[in-house]
């Protein structure tokens, strides 16, 4: 992946470069290719360079592609004076679709940086939210584990006066048969029976056996 924050140096250097490339290909290939397509390698080095460093070094390179063009390219040779009315217009059009080039080439790449940033930054966010989900689950599972408990200890000290769901669940979560927890079954308001008070179970008094 291409870095998103690179140098001016880094990017104007690279579309020097690819203008020197292309021009020596260009030269390499002119017996091939001929002088009737001047500019057919100098489009490459334009966009290039705005898919790498934006539009600035689209610019540059255009410039240095129409500099290189004029020199080297179109007559007379090694001159920047072009002698023929039809490759001025040449020239101009040249400039003018590399701009146009460049600019396309820097707009995608800009919106491709966009789109790494966002991808960045929404990664971050679900890694942010997972981990805040998890505390939550663990949270709430510990304020289960000791709701648990303290109906486990009501439910076996006998003290369940609400009412007898309560002892219910107690019982179901932790197996309390103790025959001391006493559930109030009657379907009083639970304030009528707070107000009352515990109930207590009568005891039975044994009287003296006489010899």
């Amino acid at each position: 992946m291409v870095s998103s924050r690179r140098s001016g140096l880094v990017r104007y250097g690279v579309a020097v470069a690819a203008v020197v490339v292309a021009t020596a290909v260009k030269i390499a290939l002119d017996p091939v290719l001929g002088q009737d397509n001047p500019f057919v390698l100098l489009f490459s080095a334009v966009v290039v360079s705005g898919w790498f460093g934006g539009m600035g070094p689209a610019v540059t390179a255009t410039i240095a592609s129409a500099l290189v063009a004029a020199y080297y390219f179109l007559p007379p040779d090694f001159s920047l004076r072009i002698a023929a009315p039809g490759d001025r217009l040449r020239l101009v059009t040249f400039i003018l679709e590399a701009t146009l080039i460049g600019l396309l080439s820097a707009a995608l790449e800009s919106a491709r940086r966009r789109a790494e940033t966002l991808k960045d930054s929404l990664q971050a966010d679900v890694v942010e939210r997972t981990r805040q989900y998890e505390d939550s689950e663990i949270r709430r599972r510990a304020a289960e584990e000791l709701a648990r408990a303290a109906r486990t200890l009501t439910c076996q000290r006998g003290s369940c006066r609400a009412s007898g769901t309560c002892c219910a669940f107690a019982r179901r979560d932790s197996g309390c048969s103790s025959p001391t927890a006493r559930c109030w079954r009657s379907a009083l308001p639970a304030a009528r029976r707070v107000t009352r008070g515990p109930a207590t179970s009568p005891r039975r008094v044994t009287e003296p056996r006489l010899a």
